[in-house]
């Protein structure tokens, strides 16, 4: 790896400020009440930043500095009040890493109506939600068309984590026990070894959007879970056996740490440069209803990183 050139030094202070709010109860609900993307009498959208997990979760040994995290549902009451709505609850949630947009419906009726209309659109296979992410590895492999891929979870080196298989049976899609992910991949931009890309998929469930870019040879910038099931292999890089897979922080291209002047030890402070920019709401509050759109800015680490690589993004 090559030495930190201080480039990056914007990027990591970001995550140090991230962490503030993380950390800290009444910073949190400041910070999601002024991030509302939109709100009517039924619904509330809010731009979660990363790091921010829907409940309580265990944490790895990677992960271990996110323990003190506050979760969304540690301020959910707090979020009642604000709003005025005693019976909010989450309708569309976001993995912890991911930042974006989630989803609240007003009362408990409107809240399992919303979450079934998602659920329909994940499974009439719609891709109704955007993420923007930064990928390194060969953006130039990815092509704009519309794939599948089945999920499974199985234990990896003492872990859960997801992995491909060939096809899922109808009773393992209905017991939950696997995830159906529709996708299509557009690159907007791509120079040296990495790329700014738009995912739209079915869902972000099960880790599909690292897992499915890992698969296309192409992981997430902050993806220390997923990632290093890439491998260089006589100059080509590879997918390579979970089981065999690396743990630990994600490696870069040198080109890449060259930009970023990062090192790998600050790896670990990378967010995950994966968000979800856009959710469609279909057939809400009533059949007939117009289509709904939610859209979220870039979070500023995504914005800087982008720049720090010269990668275009109008």
């Amino acid at each position: 790896m090559s030495q930190t050139t201080g480039k990056s030094d914007g990027l990591l202070d970001y995550y140090v400020k991230l962490q503030d709010i993380l950390t800290n109860k009444d910073t949190l609900i400041n910070h999601l009440c002024q991030n509302v993307v939109f709100e009517d009498d039924h619904l509330v959208a809010i731009n979660k930043p990363a790091g921010l997990p829907m409940k309580a979760e265990k944490t790895s040994h990677i992960d271990a500095r996110l323990i003190d995290n506050f979760s969304l549902y540690q301020v959910i009451e707090d979020l009642r009040h604000h709003f005025n709505s005693p019976d909010m609850n989450l309708a569309l949630p976001l993995p912890r890493n991911h930042s974006g947009i989630v989803v609240f419906g007003k009362n408990q009726v409107i809240t399992k109506s919303i979450a079934d209309k998602f659920y329909l659109a994940y499974g009439n296979k719609q891709l109704h939600q955007q993420f923007h992410l930064l990928c390194i590895g060969n953006p130039e492999n990815l092509l704009e068309e519309i794939k599948q891929i089945f999920l499974k979870k199985k234990e990896i080196q003492g872990k859960l984590e997801s992995i491909e298989v060939n096809k899922l049976s109808v009773n393992e899609r209905k017991k939950g026990q696997g995830v159906m992910c529709t996708y299509k991949i557009k690159t907007l931009s791509k120079r040296l070894k990495c790329g700014y890309v738009e995912l739209m998929t079915n869902t972000s469930r099960w880790d599909c959007c690292e897992l499915l870019m890992t698969q296309n040879l192409a992981p997430i910038l902050g993806d220390n879970t997923y990632s290093n099931r890439v491998a260089p292999l006589l100059g080509q890089l590879v997918c390579v056996d979970p089981e065999l897979a690396d743990k630990g922080p994600q490696k870069l291209p040198t080109e890449v740490t060259d930009q970023l002047g990062i090192s790998t030890e600050n790896m670990l402070k990378m967010p995950l440069h994966l968000h979800r920019s856009r959710v469609e709401l279909l057939k809400f509050p009533t059949k007939k209803s117009e289509q709904m759109t939610f859209c979220a800015n870039l979070p500023e680490y995504f914005k800087t990183t982008l720049e720090l690589l010269k990668l275009d993004v109008t």
